[in-house]
């Protein structure tokens, strides 16, 4: 499963008296299907029953999220979920989704202040077509799947199948887009005519932590002559936690965000069900410096921020002192 939160904060004028109204967009770079999804919106305006709010999908799906309820209220701020989004369900997350808001009435005005957009999708894949793996060649094959958006490895897995008269002529690594470099195949096996494997955390543990953005390559090199064959496909798989600054959280500084980001949690979700007692172990674990810290309330700060809930976390954190 991996976890998409994109917001604009934009603070855009909703034009008055407008069929075609604002348009905003918001593209996703991650490929898979909708598990869950769910829309924050923060709209300011005078009379909200003078709007309506659109939001469109990269498929040309559409959900009415708001149809001129409301009256004379003057803000929409509310997390969509459930029922009205159930549309999107099982569509592909990649693409431009659009927000459109519409005013069909004079003199009251407004903005969209942002709208972010919550997801949980399938695992991303990514596969290549068939490719000649170049003989007695120490430079060899070097296949790349590009990864566009940015996060933390959590789980991976690379399934390589390659059909070869001599799979002991062959070394197989997977090189991360920072260069490191884990082997997945060398030069054994002998005589078979193929690799057909799935490569999983054990193999590949050392990538766990590191950050996906960027160019993965598949390097395959043939040490021998005469035997030939091609790499038929390749499939990454990878889940991932996206990289939030945890020190948006009251009582989160530099130094317990890199304690954290070493414990694996990178993210304001990965945070929000985090429980306190994991995280004062954390803290006591580095030390007695940390001992004096209470992350109670740093769950529930961080779901807030995941929630694009900004204004609401910075209410509460006046109200904070040092996070207690």
């Amino acid at each position: 499963m991996i976890h998409i939160n994109r917001t604009n904060n934009i603070s855009a004028e909703i034009p008055d008296n407008s069929k075609r109204g604002h348009i905003d967009t918001i593209e996703i770079f991650q490929h898979g299907k909708i598990n869950e999804i769910k829309v924050q919106l923060n709209v300011k305006h005078t009379f909200i029953g003078d709007l309506r709010v659109k939001l469109t999908s990269p498929n040309g799906r559409s959900v009415i999220l708001h149809d001129h309820e409301g009256g004379s209220d003057n803000h929409i701020n509310k997390l969509y979920t459930g029922e009205i989004l159930k549309p999107f369900l099982g569509d592909a997350a990649a693409g431009k989704w659009k927000l459109q808001l519409t005013d069909i009435s004079a003199r009251d005005t407004g903005s969209l202040e942002s709208w972010q957009l919550i997801m949980a999708c399938e695992t991303l894949e990514t596969t290549h077509a068939e490719v000649h793996i170049p003989d007695n060649s120490a430079t060899g094959l070097m296949s790349e799947q590009e990864v566009r958006m940015s996060g933390r490895v959590t789980d991976i897995s690379a399934q390589v199948n390659i059909e070869h008269a001599y799979v002991g002529d062959l070394e197989v690594a997977l090189v991360s887009p920072a260069g490191k470099t884990v082997n997945l195949h060398q030069r054994e096996d002998g005589a078979l005519k193929a690799i057909n494997k799935t490569y999983g955390k054990d193999i590949l543990k050392d990538f766990i932590g590191d950050e996906i953005k960027g160019t993965w390559v598949l390097r395959v090199r043939d040490f021998a002559k005469r035997d030939a064959g091609v790499l038929k496909h390749w499939k990454l798989n990878l889940k991932y936690q996206q990289i939030d600054d945890l020190k948006v959280v009251e009582g989160i500084g530099p130094k317990i965000e890199g304690l954290f980001n070493a414990a694996g949690i990178y993210s304001w979700s990965k945070l929000s069900v985090t429980s306190p007692n994991v995280l004062k172990d954390i803290l006591e674990r580095a030390g007695d410096r940390y001992k004096m810290h209470n992350p109670k309330t740093w769950p529930d700060q961080a779901a807030l921020a995941a929630a694009g809930r900004m204004e609401d976390l910075k209410a509460w954190q006046d109200e904070l002192d040092g996070g207690k």
